[in-house]
């Protein structure tokens, strides 16, 4: 009996503009209540079922309708003739923080308990992969299921070794139970003429060849701008193709479900009289029109123990999407962590300043960022680019448009979130003023200690002295005009630091030998700048394989052979990678002063479009195993193909670990058949070990990374994952995308990379807590009645705290045992608190924690991600 679930593909931004797209789906939502009106007084076969995909069409809905509307559509949801499905939106979910993924289903999880309907399944279509704990994440929030309508291009899922229905088991031992009906596992992409998104399956094979040959309508494939619909000489014979594939790939089951989607598109009015047509030909199985979930509980009632489990982690390829746009990637990550700052500090100082409405405001922004579109489908291009050869013809206005409401989302909420943290920081940092002060604040949810920029101001005071609190002097070291970079004493996780400044004529910076500091030394090519050797003082080990590019070393490729429609599922293994020589301008060396020294290399590439120009700032600290790495690159648009990796060249063997919005990951041992290799998201850095030690790259700004080697054009998708060697290359942009991206991209911005380096083998938790940041402001006025808080603790060092919220009268924290053993998780908050208790992600109070001197004690068994309520004593 095949199961036929009908709903539309939000891509807000791809078939027309944002808002355009949105007004559209408020009348495909009118029409699918006019279509369920009569389903009361229908028997069941003649009933309208529609499933909303996306719960952003139900938030936008309720905003923009009439409360008669508003009521209609809320009863069909607890009648049960709409379904809405668990995701905010269709996201990248690799992208988003823990807080984000929780955020992204909670909408629909929160509405649907408050207005009596249950939301008991997701679906994410186009996209191929998943964040590794989102498992977890949506069975705790009440989400047991998961359509993987996978799109068809540029994707490894559906194609891979995987069953058509299974348990995806993730670190923690969370299930989520996946429809992956995929596309011919007989074939590869590689094998693939035209598109067959497994979103629009039923149309493909059994909808649109039936509606011509029993209705005499015609209808289109998924894409709008591609004819996806093969000539076929009848209806049966088509449908007789697709159950013939599944015969042949050893379907188990005699129940199917197939999604019948469009991008964008309104609901089919003679869907359920077609169906009665089809049901009526002696020839083909029984049709029924439902919603998802009830197919998932036939399966599990039918099947139970029999569908299998996969352990591990879908790394999602359509990550490749994140990094052609890279200073709206950049914008997004640096909001991300603003506002966790910003929602910690408020919560921190028990609610003062009042949170304003932005924190909403943003979090909606980042949502919207996330969401896999990234602008308007772009199929074709090349015919006018051919005509008319200019990446400035008003041909494309439209399409700069939309590549410009992406980046609103993310400029948007760097802005909310910046104001909101001004305010809260300096709340925090005034009332804790006890002298005029230099105060530190650490952005992350773990102590840290690392280097800051101070800046007093134009026409500021001069700084010619920094003391820590017990009187001890902090090396500063001036970079420009009143700025300063100093390494302050360990700051606790979201804490302050209140420094004493001395004011006057700056000192005169000593010197030091070369680039040679006390734990490093760096030894580079005084012609080229090149940086082949990066040695251990102590030990005599070299960090950098001297046979690979040099450290921080630009490859820029221009690559040919891409193609332009959806030939290979656009996968093709035939890419023509060709580097372009890279010459050296200048090189200028700033020996080691007070804090660091800096190695400075101008570079000149000739692009297709013009002149490519580099700025590599290397910069080695004095006291601090740290070298970090800037990157400005000034690059016109090109319509060429072209990509550009920056090398971190380390010794080692290709043994890897890189943290996720939640979790971390293990490529060589936890990435599952279907996962994206040819490169890897990192939520803030990747660690190398090698003979005992342990390199960790944090990637503040440009998170995508290829690992051992360059795999552009690769995609290969063999089980286990090698690197051979642990080069990281990180991926800074690209235009290979002939759809939904931007195809030219000019760009004029610098991107941050620091490598710490430890003698010993890093736990997880000990590597992300290398990769945060500080920032620092000047007070001069004292604080009226000064005071500051007790300094939040946490322990083990394996637990990992990701967000501090505010909440009435106390606020909930976001914790994670990032271990392989159980733990008895301790948090020492910086006040008085009365109660703390165990909830669901949903917000849901469980068991009351024992609370001993302010410090919230919780057993979390490996791998656990708990959310912990607590309230202030008032």
């Amino acid at each position: 009996r095949v199961t036929l679930v009908h709903h539309t593909h939000m891509d807000i931004g791809y078939t027309d503009l944002a808002g355009e797209v949105l007004d559209q789906h408020l009348s495909h939502l009118d029409r699918a209540l006019a279509l369920c009106r009569n389903n009361p007084d229908r028997p069941e076969e003649e009933r309208f079922y529609w499933t909303i995909e996306s719960a952003w069409l139900v938030r936008d809905f309720l905003a923009c309708r009439p409360r008669p509307q508003r009521q209609e559509l809320l009863a069909a949801l607890r009648a049960g003739w709409l379904e809405l499905q668990a995701f905010l939106t269709q996201p990248l979910t690799e992208l988003g923080s823990a807080d984000d993924l929780i955020d992204c289903l909670g909408y629909a999880a929160q509405l649907g308990r408050s207005e009596g309907f249950a939301v008991r399944c997701g679906m994410i279509d186009d996209i191929g992969g998943y964040a590794g704990r989102l498992p977890s994440i949506m069975a705790e929030l009440g989400v047991p299921y998961l359509v993987a309508g996978v799109g068809a291009f540029q994707v490894h899922l559906p194609w891979a070794d995987l069953p058509h229905l299974f348990y995806l088991e993730d670190k923690a031992g969370g299930r989520v139970l996946i429809w992956n009906l995929g596309i011919d596992r007989t074939l590869t992409p590689q094998d693939m003429a035209s598109l067959a998104a497994v979103y629009g399956q039923a149309g493909l094979f059994l909808i649109n060849p039936y509606a011509k040959a029993l209705a005499g309508r015609e209808s289109r494939g998924v894409e709008l701008d591609l004819d996806d619909a093969p000539a076929v000489a009848d209806a049966r014979s088509q449908f007789t193709a697709f159950e013939e594939r599944l015969v042949q790939e050893g379907y188990p089951y005699p129940e199917l479900l197939l999604q019948y989607g469009g991008d964008n598109r309104g609901p089919d009015d003679g869907l359920v009289d077609l169906i009665r047509q089809m049901n009526a030909q002696p020839d083909l199985p029984a049709f029924s029109l439902a919603t998802p979930t009830s197919f998932f509980q036939h399966m599990e009632r039918t099947h139970g123990d029999a569908i299998p489990v996969v352990q591990g982690a879908l790394t999602d390829p359509w990550n490749l999407r994140a990094n052609p746009a890279p200073s709206g990637l950049k914008t997004f990550r640096n909001a991300q962590r603003t506002l966790r700052a910003a929602e910690a500090w408020h919560t921190l100082a028990a609610g003062e300043p009042p949170v304003l409405k932005t924190v909403g405001d943003c979090r909606e922004q980042l949502q919207l960022y996330i969401d896999h579109t990234c602008g308007l489908s772009e199929w074709g291009w090349d015919k006018v680019f051919g005509k008319d050869g200019d990446c400035r013809a008003p041909e494309f206005d439209r399409y700069r448009r939309s590549w410009a409401s992406k980046r609103q989302y993310a400029d948007q909420a760097l802005a909310l979130a910046q104001r909101t943290a001004r305010s809260t920081f300096h709340a925090a940092a005034s009332a804790g003023a006890n002298a005029p002060s230099v105060v530190v604040a650490n952005e992350c949810p773990f102590p840290m200690s690392g280097p800051v920029e101070l800046y007093t101001g134009r026409g500021g005071p001069t700084l010619c002295g920094l003391q820590d609190e017990q009187g001890n002097d902090i090396p500063i070291q001036q970079t420009g005009n009143r700025r300063y970079v100093f390494v302050p004493p360990e700051t606790p996780a979201f804490g302050m630091r209140w420094l004493h400044p001395q004011f006057g004529s700056a000192p005169p910076q000593p010197e030091g030998p070369g680039l040679r500091s006390d734990w490093l030394e760096l030894g580079f090519d005084p012609d080229s700048g090149a940086i082949h050797s990066l040695r251990d003082r102590a030990t005599g080990r070299e960090w950098l394989d001297p046979t690979s590019p040099g450290l921080g070393a630009t490859i820029y490729e221009t690559v040919g052979n891409v193609g332009f429609g959806p030939r290979q599922a656009g996968m093709a293994q035939d890419w023509e990678r060709q580097p372009l020589p890279v010459h050296t301008e200048r090189v200028h060396v700033a020996p080691l002063g007070p804090v660091f020294g800096e190695l400075t290399v101008d570079e000149r590439l000739d692009g297709p479009a013009g002149p490519i120009r580099i700025r590599r700032t290397v910069r080695l600290y004095r006291h601090r195993p740290q070298v970090d790495v800037t990157l400005r690159v000034d690059k016109p648009e090109t319509a060429a193909k072209e990509t550009l990796h920056i090398a971190f060249p380390l010794a080692g063997p290709g043994d890897f670990g890189f943290d996720q919005g939640a979790g971390w990951l293990d490529p060589a041992r936890d990435l599952a058949p279907g996962a994206m290799q040819d490169l890897l998201y990192a939520n803030s850095c990747i660690w190398a070990h090698a003979d005992g030690g342990t390199a960790v790259l944090a990637v503040p700004d440009a998170p995508i990374v290829s690992l051992g080697r360059i795999r552009t054009g690769e995609w290969r998708d063999g089980q286990p994952f090698v690197a051979d060697r642990n080069a990281i290359y990180a991926f800074i942009y690209h235009n290979l995308l002939n759809t939904d991206c931007p195809i030219w991209q000019d760009i004029c911005d610098e991107f941050r990379f620091s490598l710490l380096f430890a003698a010993a083998t890093l736990s997880p938790a000990q590597a992300i807590a290398c990769s945060g940041s500080l920032r620092a402001t000047l007070l001069e006025t004292p604080a009226l009645v000064p005071n500051r808080e007790e300094e939040l603790r946490i322990a083990p060092d394996t637990l990992h705290l990701h967000s501090i919220r505010p909440a009435p009268d106390g606020g909930i924290l976001l914790v994670e045992n990032t271990g392989a053993t159980p733990i008895q998780g301790r948090i020492r908050l910086s006040r008085s608190v009365q109660a703390a208790w165990d909830e669901s992600l949903a917000g849901n109070p469980l068991d009351e924690l024992d609370v001993a001197d302010n410090e919230i004690i919780v057993p979390l068994p490996p791998y656990a991600l708990a959310r912990l309520g607590f309230m202030w004593t008032a």
